[in-house]
């Protein structure tokens, strides 16, 4: 089986979830997460969510204080995502 990385560029103003889970360092599964659970902002051109690196930044920096909280949700979906994969 040929499995071959895609290769995203950040260095766009706009990014895709791809992009932004690479510049994050995390999956596009997190990413969704972080969205829908954690109000991380995003823009919708037509029917695209896009993200803007600075207003990452910025969400991301102003929840470094309840990181408990993050951090708890993310150990979620990562025991949720493995189950997932068991069944």
């Amino acid at each position: 089986m040929n499995s071959k990385k895609r290769v995203v560029s950040v260095d766009r103003i706009y990014l895709s979830y791809e992009e932004l889970a690479t510049y994050a360092g995390i999956g596009v599964r997190t990413l969704r997460a972080l969205v829908k659970d954690a109000g991380l902002p995003f823009y919708r051109i037509g029917k695209l969510h896009k993200f803007r690196r600075d207003d990452f930044d910025q969400w991301a920096a102003s929840r470094k204080e309840s990181g408990s909280r993050i951090d708890k949700l993310v150990d979620e979906i990562v025991r949720e995502t493995r189950k997932a994969k068991k069944a």
